[in-house]
């Protein structure tokens, strides 16, 4: 008999060896080391006390780090946090995007991003935008900034390359809808087969057209500027 309740007693302490050993946090499962997952959900296993919060971190965009004055910019945020060996998002909270005197809030949704958007100020210049999460009991703060270029002009800068044995005279125009508003001539020859203008105009939108005797004409647009532009074109 008591060797019986020796085997037994045995048996029972091997079972619970399992049970013992897995950790115990707020009375739910442990995350997956690694896991993608929503943070701001108990639902998947994530219940943080006041004392071990997700750490959380802000990312933001703009669209161009160069834009019009007196433009509508659109400013996309994402909040993103990593609680022990999880990372994932983190969703329904505030974010605070302010620039130049204005301020938006937006709330994360389930991919833990929400956008705002700002009217640029009317006068040019270096415009410093930031984006601040203020944390809660289970998250802590956190903060993005981005610089902007706010221009009244900008450049088009026009590429010319001859690919064929000839000299030809290029006329580069640039063009605001059908209205020319800038000019200029270029001449190449095979010994001088690529040529480079820039052109400082408002913002605004516009297309590139070349044309010359003996050569096709071709346009590159209509395009918006800012951000500045680039547009090269192969002369036969």
């Amino acid at each position: 008999m008591m060797k019986k309740r020796i085997i037994l007693g045995l048996l029972l302490f091997v079972l619970a060896i399992p049970i013992l050993s897995q950790p115990f946090i707020s009375g739910t499962a442990p995350p997956k080391p690694n896991q993608l997952l929503d943070l701001s959900s108990p639902a998947l296993g994530v219940s943080p006390e006041s004392s071990d919060p997700i750490v959380t971190s802000l990312t933001m965009t703009a669209p161009s780090t160069q834009i019009i004055v007196n433009s509508a910019v659109s400013f996309k945020v994402k909040l993103a946090g990593t609680w022990h060996e999880s990372i994932g998002v983190v969703r329904n909270q505030a974010v605070t995007v302010s620039g130049w005197g204005l301020s938006q809030q937006c709330t994360t949704g389930t991919d833990g991003t929400c956008k705002v958007t700002l009217t640029a100020p009317g006068t040019s210049g270096q415009y410093q935008v930031n984006a601040q999460f203020a944390g809660d009991a289970n998250h802590t703060p956190s903060s993005a900034s981005v610089t902007l270029n706010v221009v009244s002009t900008a450049k088009i800068k026009v590429n010319l390359q001859l690919v064929a044995y000839k000299v030809v005279n290029v006329k580069v125009d640039i063009l605001q809808g059908s209205t020319v508003v800038a000019t200029r001539t270029v001449t190449l020859t095979p010994g001088s087969r690529t040529a480079s203008m820039s052109f400082t105009l408002n913002a605004g939108i516009y297309t590139v057209r070349v044309s010359g005797y003996s050569i096709a004409t071709q346009t590159n647009g209509p395009f918006t500027i800012p951000p500045d532009k680039t547009v090269s074109f192969n002369i036969s």
